[in-house]
């Protein structure tokens, strides 16, 4: 089932922002998120807000999904490139999994 388009409420929190005034990380990782968001803002027009009316939980899981798809594509196409990315996407998958309601 599709998920509803995002809203904002009186709970709403810019995401990003957030995160980087948090959750230490590399400049790597910061300016690839940064990149993201740019991207995200040209394709919505809006920022990843808290508390938006989407199930957040279900978006990560969809998204993981899709990581550790794309990790086996990079270990096919580039001869096990992708083989420690993927060992290492496949327990998050797997933690996120037993979150799901679906799997109680």
């Amino acid at each position: 089932m599709k998920q509803k388009a995002p809203i904002n409420t009186t709970l709403s929190e810019a995401v990003v922002p957030s995160l980087f005034e948090h959750v230490p990380m590399s400049p790597a990782l910061h300016q690839l998120i940064d990149s993201r968001v740019s991207a995200g803002l040209i394709e919505y027009k809006v920022m990843l807000m808290s508390h938006n009316g989407r199930d957040a939980m279900r978006d990560l899981q969809e998204e993981i999904a899709d990581a550790i798809c794309y990790a086996w594509q990079i270990v096919l196409e580039e001869e096990n490139q992708g083989s420690e990315i993927l060992d290492r996407l496949i327990p998050i998958g797997e933690i996120l999994v037993e979150k799901s309601p679906r799997s109680r």
